[in-house]
């Protein structure tokens, strides 16, 4: 490892922590080594891991409430965005998943906002009155 008796300096243990990084990601590649023996497992150089397709980085998220397929890819977007992010279609129109009667889709930033909601939890912009619930009078 290096140092001898303490004295070593900090090359020692950051080649060695780069040694074990290398390693590391040699063996998750496939026909990587897995094993740390040999020249090329401790030698300086190498390569990390390949990179994997982003679409297959797990499974894929449940549908919530105001997301949207697109009409032109079928894609599932999620409810705050306004084109799809796959082929760039617009998702104005769009039927949104889950929606109840009452709830309201935000003017502001598209974002699905429950009936019971009188402003979006996401920009802020309130309900519009054309389409506002009936409002509880203030007694005070």
């Amino acid at each position: 490892w290096g140092g001898g008796g303490g004295g070593g300096g900090g090359g020692d243990w950051t080649d060695w922590m780069q040694q074990m990084w290398q390693w590391y990601q040699q063996s998750k590649s496939p026909g990587g080594g897995s094993d740390m023996s040999g020249a090329g497992a401790w030698g300086k150089g190498g390569g990390g891991g390949g990179g994997g397709d982003a679409g297959s980085a797990g499974p894929p998220r449940e549908p919530k409430p105001g997301d949207w397929v697109c009409a032109a890819c079928q894609n599932v977007n999620f409810s705050n965005k306004s084109a799809c992010n796959k082929c760039g279609a617009s998702g104005a129109g769009q039927e949104r998943m889950g929606m109840k009667p009452g709830d309201w889709i935000c003017p502001g930033c598209g974002d699905l906002v429950f009936a019971s909601k009188f402003a979006c939890k996401m920009c802020g912009t309130p309900k519009a009155a054309d389409g506002a619930a009936a409002m509880r009078s203030s007694p005070y």
